[in-house]
């Protein structure tokens, strides 16, 4: 019997006591082939519209049940380009609005395949039942690489003028019972006390969203960016 999913997204302190929307976003769907695809969406804190951005694309992504792992990237593309295109967005409106981070596992019937774009966390569940947890892309110089980059003018950014494109992970089912991946804000799980982190990760292997969400509503003073865990 598949395991209960994990999907739980929070507002981050800083964005409440801004008045700020949360940036985040989380989901979980079957593709045709009905395996699982799941997100982590991550909006920019510089996009002041980021949030409208994310929820757009969200809701389209989960509509596209083709998605697999060869088709990702194209629809990735093509959903980028049907919502932005037609309405004559300039290069800061399109940051303001579409600027997010995109985290995706996509299952097939021997692998998870994960795509990231941008940072953020991957969690591993090993057939040993063991969370592993993998921080991706952390520690850049500049934003981290927003797919959005692809539609703009490359004289209009500072970095990553050529471009950005997803790196791609695999982790076979011969080693992994379960993929998932989560936002930068999870980095603040480090930050709790010992009780509260052991019973955070606890609650991830034993698929109690619920549990993580109380821990998070206990500290919510801690976790100060907006956090989404999708498993």
């Amino acid at each position: 019997m598949d395991k209960k999913p994990i999907i739980v997204s929070k507002i981050g302190a800083e964005h409440s006591f801004q008045g700020r929307n949360r940036q985040d976003f989380g989901a979980i769907f079957q593709n045709n082939e009905g395996h699982k695809v799941k997100f982590s969406l991550d909006g920019c804190s510089s996009g002041h519209f980021s949030e409208v951005g994310v929820l757009l694309f969200a809701q389209a992504i989960a509509k596209r049940t083709d998605i697999t792992a060869m088709t990702f990237r194209d629809i990735v593309y093509q959903e980028f380009r049907r919502l932005t295109g037609g309405l004559g967005f300039t290069d800061a409106e399109l940051f303001e609005n579409f600027c997010f981070t995109i985290l995706a596992v996509v299952e097939t019937e021997k692998e998870f395949v994960v795509f990231s774009c941008g940072d953020g966390y991957v969690f591993t569940i090993t057939n040993e039942h063991e969370l592993e947890v993998i921080d991706v892309d952390s520690g850049y110089d500049n934003f981290p690489p927003y797919f959005v980059y692809n539609l703009m003018n490359p004289e209009s950014l500072s970095a990553y003028k050529e471009g950005v494109d997803f790196k791609v992970s695999f982790y076979s089912k011969e080693q992994y019972e379960d993929i998932g991946v989560g936002s930068d804000g999870y980095r603040f799980v480090e930050n709790l006390n010992n009780a509260d982190r052991v019973a955070f990760n606890a609650a991830m292997l034993a698929s109690k969203p619920g549990k993580i969400g109380q821990i998070i509503n206990r500290n919510a003073q801690v976790f100060k960016d907006d956090i989404t865990v999708v498993l």
